[in-house]
Formats: C-alpha cells, sequence, structure tokens
C-alpha cells in the first residue's frame, strides 16, 4: 500500500510555470544606445514619455496631407513653408527641417515626437498642445520632406 501511494505521488509533479505573456508589439519600448543621446537629452521634457511612444500612423496620403495642414498653422511661421528655415531675408535661418543632419536632438519618430510634443528647453521651440496623433502626423510630413 505504501508502495502504491509513493508512486501516485512521484506522478503528481507540478507542471512548471507558464513563461509570462511577450508584450503586445505595439508596446515595444525603444531604448537608444547611449552613443545616440546627447547626455543632457535625458533630462529633457518628455524624455522618458517619448521612448514609450510608437507611431501608429501609417504615412499615407491622409496622414502627410494632415502633418501639412498642422506644420502649416503651428510650425510654418518660424521654420517656413517650405522648411527650409529661413523666414525673413537678412535674418538668421533656423536648421533647415529638409536636412537630417540638422536635427541636433535625432531624427527617429520618438525623437521627433519629443521635440514637437515638449519643445527644446532655452530655444523659441516650446511645448505645443497637439495631441499624439497630430504630432505623429507632423512626423510623418517631415520624413515625407527628408532630403539627406
Amino acid at each position: 500500500m505504501r508502495y502504491t501511494f509513493a508512486l501516485l505521488l512521484v506522478g503528481c509533479v507540478a507542471a512548471p510555470p507558464a513563461p509570462p505573456p511577450k508584450p503586445f508589439p505595439d508596446t515595444v519600448v525603444l531604448t537608444p544606445t547611449p552613443q545616440a543621446v546627447p547626455a543632457a537629452l535625458v533630462r529633457f521634457p518628455g524624455y522618458n514619455e517619448s521612448l514609450k511612444v510608437h507611431n501608429p500612423t501609417p504615412a499615407n496620403n491622409d496622414s502627410l496631407a494632415r502633418g501639412y495642414t498642422l506644420f502649416q498653422q503651428h510650425c510654418a511661421a518660424c521654420h517656413a513653408q517650405d522648411l527650409s528655415g529661413e523666414v525673413t531675408p537678412g535674418q538668421p535661418a533656423l536648421h533647415d527641417l529638409r536636412r537630417t543632419d540638422s536635427y541636433k536632438l535625432g531624427v527617429t519618430d520618438q525623437a521627433l515626437y519629443r521635440t514637437i510634443k515638449f519643445g527644446i528647453p532655452g530655444t523659441a521651440m516650446g511645448r505645443n498642445n497637439l495631441g499624439p496623433l497630430q504630432v505623429f502626423d507632423l512626423v510623418n510630413f517631415l520624413r515625407s520632406r527628408h532630403k539627406a
């Protein structure tokens, strides 16, 4: 009898716990390498939030049209309608937003989101109250205009 009971107990081994579910692809947090992030950037407003965003908006014609309209309404006064940064002849131009090498704080979706949404401290580029989808329409529009 004892032997039979021991065999029954041996056969009742608990199954190993199931592995935790993998995160949904849209919730992946993208962490840039330390070399890609200027040291002071981690103290910028919105830095941690920007690491968690994911552009849910496809860069289709509708998004680009909305981004163009938003750019003309909110950005063109300082960055020029053609994104050149040359608003007033004879005045210093802002960065040419058509050139990716002019983006000092990065050109990833996350970097552009952070810059547009939270601004750049110490400059005239302040934060705005656009919603995330509007910001990503602007991101898509800017990316569509990049030359190099």
